[in-house]
């Protein structure tokens, strides 16, 4: 299954909602087994649905309040979480393409610079999740 950056795609949550994603950063080198998504909202089933661009909703991690998700491309490959539209990135959210692994910040695969300490708070940290953990984060989304 092919993916881009701006695709909307389903995520089954434990609890039988549809967590509803937009991918951000959909890597082709370096990182290539992993992407980077934000929630836009939860629905009960596919009809519900709206593909409608909105902010990403925030979630708790060990790191504070973040809007971004790291994890593996293998069920986005396999079907397992469905593709159903594109809705481009917002300047916003182009932002998010920004990135730090090990001190050093990224924009999607490109390496830009090693980060001075005092920066690091800025970026998102590549801290690629588990689907355990994942479904852990959406779940905070359902009433």
């Amino acid at each position: 299954m092919k993916y881009k950056s701006g695709d909307i795609f389903l995520l089954p949550s434990i609890s039988g909602k549809l967590v509803v994603c937009q991918i951000i950063c959909a890597f082709k080198d370096r990182f290539k087994r992993v992407f980077s998504f934000g929630v836009l909202s939860v629905a009960d089933n596919e009809g519900d649905v709206d593909l409608v661009d909105k902010e990403f909703l925030r979630f708790k991690n060990s790191r504070g309040m973040e809007n971004v998700i790291f994890t593996s491309v293998d069920n986005l490959k396999n079907g397992k979480w469905k593709i159903v539209g594109n809705i481009s990135l917002s300047s916003e959210k182009e932002k998010l393409k920004y990135y730090r692994d090990a001190g050093a910040l990224y924009f999607e695969d490109e390496f830009l610079e090693m980060l001075e300490h005092s920066r690091y708070k800025k970026y998102n940290v590549l801290g690629v999740a588990g689907y355990d953990l994942v479904q852990s984060y959406v779940e905070q989304f359902i009433d």
